[in-house]
């Protein structure tokens, strides 16, 4: 028979302590609302870095818009435009690197089985669900000339694996949230933001 000391109470308590700063830290994380706010700007206001990178695209894009992103704690920068028909947005760091391209998509067009995987996820985790827009979404890992990574996504030539970001309508516990999920590259579910009115529309775009 185990003979259980002080000690091993002290370590049982600690333990179970950690474990719970760790879900509350989970917690205060996925799902977490954000109040982003997104305001045009002109070229002269973007990072120099990003400026160089706006003037390699290609000629025959339309509707380029800049944009500048806070959150109350971080500023982004973005650009978003349309390219054989196709809706674009490159996001940028403060410092003009780029972060990630995400392209517009129907989510339909996902592979079947990382298409299943996420409507597993909404099927086991919500009572109702609507998908209102879904996107690709490729991450710059630096480990490649940044023009040479824009350049091989938009003609769709990269060997980066996509996530996907979906801004979905969920219901829970009878009450409805719209919030944006990321899931990886098979479809497995990173992780989620409640959106607030402010975020809700400028991401619609």
């Amino acid at each position: 028979m185990k003979i259980h000391t002080s000690i091993d109470y002290q370590m049982n308590k600690t333990f179970h302590t950690f474990l719970y700063l760790c879900l509350c830290f989970t917690l205060s994380v996925n799902g977490q609302a954000k109040n982003e706010i997104e305001v045009r700007i002109d070229k002269k206001e973007f990072p120099k870095l990003a400026q160089d990178l706006i003037l390699s695209l290609p000629n025959n894009i339309k509707r380029l818009k800049l944009y500048k992103e806070t959150d109350g704690n971080e500023n982004s920068y973005e650009a978003k435009f349309k390219l054989n028909r196709k809706h674009y947005s490159v996001e940028f760091s403060e410092n003009g690197l780029i972060e990630d391209i995400e392209i517009t998509i129907k989510f339909s067009a996902i592979e079947p089985t990382k298409k299943t995987n996420i409507k597993n996820y909404f099927k086991n985790s919500y009572s109702k669900h609507e998908v209102i827009k879904t996107q690709e979404q490729y991450v710059y890992d630096k480990s490649s000339n940044s023009k040479v990574f824009l350049d091989a996504v938009l003609r769709q030539n990269t060997y980066v694996l996509p996530n996907f970001e979906i801004i979905a309508e969920v219901k829970q516990n009878k009450k409805r949230t719209i919030r944006e999920f990321t899931f990886n590259a098979t479809g497995s579910l990173i992780y989620f933001r409640i959106l607030d009115n402010t975020s809700y529309e400028h991401v619609l775009y």
